[in-house]
């Protein structure tokens, strides 16, 4: 339910708590929400940090929450988002190696 929540607050305490204690469960239980919340323009710009930190401890877990070919470009897009660069630059990276292992 905070992951859903109109206050920013709740978003990123939810998000902080799913990358601290995820797991590959929680992958499964909310791996398609939070990569939503990174790329959604209505997302402001402290719960896209906490999104992108979060999407790349579940990405670690569990590499098919980003299927390449779908999430490529938008990743490639956070680069242009001051904060955003670092993870994005890690999320890149690790989804570009994932790729090139298959």
């Amino acid at each position: 339910n905070d992951l859903s929540s109109r206050n920013p607050i709740n978003v990123c305490l939810a998000l902080q708590c799913i990358a601290n204690i995820g797991n590959e469960e929680m992958v499964d239980a909310v791996g398609k929400e939070v990569p939503k919340l990174l790329v959604s323009p209505d997302t402001n710009d402290s719960v896209k940090q906490c999104a992108a930190l979060c999407v790349l401890k579940l990405f670690r877990l569990k590499t098919d929450i980003l299927p390449p070919g779908e999430w490529t470009s938008r990743i490639v897009q956070l680069l242009n988002d001051k904060h955003l660069v670092s993870s994005a630059m890690q999320l890149f990276t690790l989804s570009f190696n994932c790729v090139n292992l298959l």
